[in-house]
This record gives structure tokens, C-alpha cells and sequence, in this order.
């Protein structure tokens, strides 16, 4: 999973980070899919969660996913 690897590997998270802030800049969208809100964000920074400008959810289970979000 993304995170797992995010979590790993501090190159690919600095890359994506980039990307995220570049596609931002000039007007490029990006779709990030996950299970879950936590686990899909875990590995990423602070700076690249900010640059997530939509979040749709479907129904949560788990009321933690919610006020984490």
C-alpha cells in the first residue's frame, strides 16, 4: 500500500511532495484512493495533506475516521 511505502522510503514521499505542490501550481489534479482516510495519509507530510485541496468520503465505520480527517 502507498502508505506502507511512504512510511519507507523518505525519496518517494519528498517526489510526491513535489509533484503535489507543482500539480498545485499549475493547475493539475490528482486522485488519491484509499480504504480509509488514516491509513491512506499516514505516510505523508504535513505540507503535502495541505495540498489536498477535496476530500470525498463514503460511509465511515469507525467514528476516529471522521475527526481525523
Amino acid at each position: 500500500e502507498m502508505s506502507d511505502v511512504l512510511e519507507k522510503e523518505e525519496s518517494y514521499k519528498e517526489k510526491l511532495e513535489k509533484l503535489l505542490r507543482m500539480g498545485a501550481k499549475y493547475g493539475f489534479h490528482f486522485i488519491l484512493s484509499s480504504q480509509t482516510f488514516t491509513t491512506g495519509t499516514r505516510g505523508l507530510t504535513t505540507t503535502a495533506k495541505a495540498q489536498i485541496q477535496l476530500r470525498i468520503a463514503m460511509k465511515c465505520m469507525e467514528v476516529s475516521e471522521v475527526k481525523e480527517s
